[in-house]
């Protein structure tokens, strides 16, 4: 059940794609939604959509410092390999 709520949420924030130099194609997305009348952000990056995709969890809940903000300077490298999925 939590997988398809997952996936169900990651079809629903993937939006916008963006085409690469050399022909791939990549995601760029970020997306707020109500869960259970909380607000949650989901950012979804990646240069290249077939790569496998990595669920980043930081494990601040509850924390008023959000990881969107800062995550390109964490997970830039990690956007070469996967398709990063911040869900904040």
């Amino acid at each position: 059940m939590k997988i398809t709520i997952l996936l169900a949420i990651i079809f629903f924030v993937c939006g916008p794609v963006v085409f690469g130099q050399d022909g791939s194609v990549g995601i760029d997305s970020t997306r707020s939604i109500n869960i259970g009348g909380i607000k949650q952000v989901v950012q979804i990056k990646g240069r290249d959509v077939t790569k496998p995709i990595l669920l980043y969890l930081h494990g601040a809940g509850g924390n008023k410092y959000s990881l969107i903000a800062n995550a390109d300077k964490l997970t830039s490298n990690l956007q070469e390999h996967f398709v990063v999925v911040l869900w904040d």
